[in-house]
């Protein structure tokens, strides 16, 4: 479905960074962006276990999960506008991509996606689409219409840290001292 434009519309900002396990943080990818559609998924899982005397299932609560899925079009208004947004999209796509270390095989990347005010999250970039409508018009042989969704698994507000080595993975989390935040 294309993307329609109202003259009244103003873009949001959006920013992507990439945090690599045990390297510092990416350069923020900024752009300005026409929001189409935000989906924020919010998704707990209980299971029921069935105790003896009684008619109805106890129930209890084993996980949650967060996926934030943007729907937006990229629109070149001005002279050259078209090559930045394409640069910087296929920049984002990378954030999907694995990371290959020598002899330590490979990691996926962490990302923080920010939307306006609305949404400053980490998580796992889990699909990055970029799609072309045959009605878009085009200069230079590129597009100046490009419409994107993204998607993102929550993680919660501070990445993973492998880094500094953080309670999460190797300190009171683990030791049973501490409950998760």
């Amino acid at each position: 479905m294309a993307a329609t434009l109202r003259s009244e519309s103003v873009p949001t900002e959006f920013s992507f960074q990439a945090f690599i396990p045990q390297e510092s943080p990416g350069p923020i990818i900024k752009f300005p962006a026409f929001i189409n559609n935000i989906s924020d998924n919010h998704s707990p899982s209980w299971s029921s276990n069935m105790d003896i005397g009684r008619a109805d299932p106890k129930m209890k609560y084993e996980s949650y999960s967060r996926t934030i899925s943007v729907s937006f079009v990229t629109a070149a208004l001005y002279d050259d506008e078209h090559i930045f947004y394409l640069e910087t999209l296929n920049n984002v796509t990378r954030h999907c991509r694995p990371i290959y270390k020598p002899g330590k095989g490979f990691n996926g990347i962490f990302t923080k996606m920010k939307i306006g005010n609305l949404l400053n999250e980490y998580g796992i970039l889990t699909s990055f689409n970029i799609d072309i409508n045959n009605d878009t018009p085009w200069r230079d042989k590129l597009p100046l219409y490009i419409n994107c969704t993204a998607t993102l698994q929550v993680v919660g507000q501070k990445k993973p840290d492998y880094k500094n080595k953080g309670d999460y993975y190797f300190g009171k989390y683990q030791k049973g001292q501490s409950t998760p935040g």
